[in-house]
């Protein structure tokens, strides 16, 4: 991707410090409890970081797209996978794995969506996206880590149920 293109579908700085921050962060710190230091190699909390983005990207596009003055949405619509990609090139993938890696965290994404695991944390994440609006990060980050816990506990059920299936 050039330079330029990045611009273009950056997100600004508010967007990036309550959706994709947090996320990061939250996700990190799990996969990192689980065994996992760089994140990259724990598929049930890089789909959790997907979910994460996703849905404080939805609640930022509904309630302050338009009090800061509009939003990029492309930006928001590619922030869940930028995000991942940002994981996958700290981790030291060069760009062909990270092409790899990315269409499949795309599949497994849709997968989990088909399978409708992503109730199991809606009411979390928007615990969370009331605590970021009133600046209570703490409280945020406590709800974003339960809901990708719930996530990560919900594909693994699935992955276990479908693989005892094949």
């Amino acid at each position: 991707m050039a330079d330029d293109t990045l611009q273009e579908n950056a997100l600004n700085s508010t967007e990036y410090q309550m959706i994709v921050a947090p996320s990061l962060k939250v996700a990190a710190e799990l996969a990192a409890r689980r065994g996992d230091p760089t994140l990259q190699a724990d598929l049930p909390v890089m789909l959790a970081l997907i979910y994460l983005v996703t849905g404080l990207a939805g609640f930022y596009r509904e309630e302050w797209a338009d009090l800061s003055g509009g939003t990029n949405e492309k930006a928001l619509k590619s922030a869940p996978m930028a995000a991942c990609v940002m994981v996958l090139k700290q981790a030291g993938l060069d760009e062909v794995s990270t092409n790899q890696c990315q269409q499949a965290l795309q599949g497994a994404y849709q997968q989990t969506l088909d399978a409708e695991l992503g109730w199991t944390a809606e009411g979390h994440i928007e615990t969370a996206w009331r605590h970021m609006t009133n600046d209570k990060r703490d409280l945020a980050l406590a709800s974003l880590n339960s809901a990708a816990e719930q996530l990560v506990a919900a594909i693994e059920i699935w992955e276990s149920s479908r693989s005892a299936k094949h």
